[in-house]
């Protein structure tokens, strides 16, 4: 059996052995795994043919029937489409927030880390100062300081008594390191690096230069200790005010999504009702039946879905420069964001992730038509949520070879009291396989139709 606690200390061994930086950690290895995610999912993306799908599933259906296995339903002739490809664009999402959110979670511990260790070390330095004021020197004083920080130790000399939480044991350290012999230099110095901040590190060189110069050290080091109180207290003052920015951007980008969710739920179906006629320019028949260039077979709402990712991510990219200064404090606003709009879109925008939707062809699958024509008979569809009948809207696209559409006529129709949906087919203007598409709740249902050739000896 595996002892976790053996797995942990062989970690540490070769962490410790070759010098594994925790940046490796929470950059690399996360970087390389969306890498990963990403190159193989649009690797499956690009090489899925739908077309050669059906195909397949034709000559399979035609066997089912020739054995008697099948009694006309077009359902068993639908591709079963892969999962990478139907779900491409949560995939990426996915690989993306595992690239950025344990860095940026790792930045704001870090920023708090350093905030903590930066208005402990002013309370040190005023330690420091009182303890100078009492004729202890420097090196004493900073040993006298760790004993304080001991739970249940007092030290020799009364101090007043600060809240070292963080900083203890890196002032613990310090006076080891006196304790063995070395400089009251090298010990401040060890413990500011010890910090990882800059601001430290400048103040420290100060104490350190104060040492050495004389004079009234204790009054230096204590206004070293008030200038570095409120130059912190500036800091927080000018990030507070600048969270209003960070409220602005947050609401922005919620009106954002409500604005495109009212599109996509009112407009939307209207607007794709809309024909533009210089798509097509054909007209047959007595009734006049025109293909345009409608909206219906562009998938707005994918469109629509991807920009609220990408101002997400752009946004939380503004608040960490514009209330941090720092680009990569902004990642965790982004990480937020992308999972509050992702989450939203699935709500809102494209629900049905994991939905549990049916869709059934019921009739009017494999027809054979001419191109720009429509077909004999009307498809029918039955969509069913949890055995229930289907009560939203749902939408019909028409995809052919070589990028040409067709229409379905309606192509946004909400099914009857028994879930089911017809809706009339006009071929596009290429022959070859067409495929119509149901949309409802994240599920797909797929029927097919074939565009005759009007040269004779050609399908």
């Amino acid at each position: 059996m595996i002892n976790i606690s053996d797995i942990m200390i062989a970690y540490r061994k070769f962490t410790l052995r070759h010098d594994i930086k925790n940046e490796y950690l929470i950059i690399g290895l996360p970087l390389l795994i969306a890498i990963i995610i990403i190159a193989w999912s649009s690797w499956t993306f690009h090489s899925y043919d739908p077309s050669e799908s059906l195909e397949r599933g034709d000559v399979y259906a035609d066997y089912l029937k020739s054995v008697g296995k099948v009694t006309g339903e077009a359902t068993n002739s639908e591709p079963v489409m892969p999962w990478i490809v139907k779900y491409i664009d949560h995939i990426i999402i996915l690989a993306v927030l595992i690239a950025i959110v344990p860095y940026s979670v790792s930045s704001f511990i870090e920023r708090m880390r350093l905030r903590r260790y930066e208005e402990e070390y002013s309370e040190f330095l005023f330690e420091i100062s009182e303890l100078l004021r009492s004729g202890i020197d420097p090196m004493k004083s900073l040993i006298e300081i760790s004993k304080t920080g001991s739970a249940g130790e007092k030290g020799i000399v009364k101090t007043p008594k600060a809240h070292l939480k963080a900083l203890t044991p890196l002032v613990k350290g310090a006076a080891s390191m006196l304790a063995i012999g070395y400089s009251f230099e090298h010990a401040m110095t060890k413990m500011a690096a010890d910090t990882k901040s800059e601001l430290i590190r400048k103040y420290a060189y100060l104490v350190v230069m104060a040492t050495y110069t004389g004079g009234d050290v204790s009054n230096i080091i204590f206004r070293t200790s008030a200038d570095m109180k409120t130059f912190l207290k500036i800091q927080k003052e000018k990030e507070s005010d600048l969270k209003q920015y960070m409220v602005i951007f947050y609401a922005s980008h919620l009106v954002l999504i409500i604005t495109i969710y009212m599109l996509c739920d009112q407009l939307l179906p209207y607007m794709e009702n809309i024909e533009l006629g210089s798509g097509g320019g054909v007209l047959f028949g007595g009734g006049g039946t025109m293909v345009g260039g409608g909206f219906e077979n562009i998938d707005i709402t994918r469109y629509l879905f991807h920009l609220i990712m990408i101002n997400a991510f752009a946004m939380g990219l503004a608040v960490g420069k514009i209330t941090h200064g720092s680009i990569k404090q902004g990642l965790l606003h982004s990480s937020t964001l992308m999972i509050i709009s992702y989450i939203a879109c699935i709500i809102l925008i494209i629900p049905g992730a994991g939905t549990d939707v049916e869709i059934i062809v019921i009739s009017g699958g494999q027809q054979t038509g001419m191109p720009v024509v429509v077909l004999k008979e009307p498809v029918v569809f039955q969509v069913m949520e949890k055995g229930e009948p289907y009560t939203e809207k749902v939408k019909i696209s028409v995809k052919g070879p070589g990028g040409k559409k067709g229409k379905a006529n309606p192509n946004y129709a909400e099914p009857d009291k028994n879930g089911m949906v017809s809706t009339k087919i006009t071929l596009g203007s290429a022959p070859g396989l067409y495929t119509i598409i149901v949309e409802a709740g994240g599920a797909e249902g797929i029927a097919t139709a074939t565009a005759r050739s009007y040269k004779p000896g050609r399908r």
